[in-house]
């Protein structure tokens, strides 16, 4: 080796197991017209994804079942066809494999 030595260090973060994580949830392209996407990163597989659409007043538009694998996922929606302009309120909620629940929410805008 010629007389060349070397000397290299690492640093590792160990985190505590067990918490998941549902993030990078984006509603595109917002504002929308007739359709857009949901997506989102699972840090792990959930046993399901449910997406719900509300009006500012609370009232249920819509309601969607969403791909639960680890990873990146994305959900078509297009607009019912009654719905009007305006501000809207979305949740995704995941149910993990052992049943706890972890959500998210968002606004989108609809200007047709």
């Amino acid at each position: 080796t010629f007389n060349n030595s070397a000397h290299a260090e690492i640093q590792v973060e160990v985190k505590e197991g067990g918490q998941f994580t549902l993030s990078e949830v984006l509603f595109h392209p917002n504002p929308m017209q007739d359709s857009g996407h949901f997506t989102y990163f699972l840090a792990e597989a959930a046993n399901q994804v449910r997406i719900r659409v509300y009006s500012l007043a609370g009232r249920l538009i819509d309601e969607l079942e969403g791909p639960a694998r680890l990873g990146y996922n994305q959900v078509e929606w297009t607009t019912p066809q009654a719905l009007a302009n305006g501000s809207y309120l979305y949740q995704i909620q995941v149910s993990r494999p052992e049943g706890s629940l972890v959500q998210q929410s968002g606004v989108l805008q609809v200007m047709k």
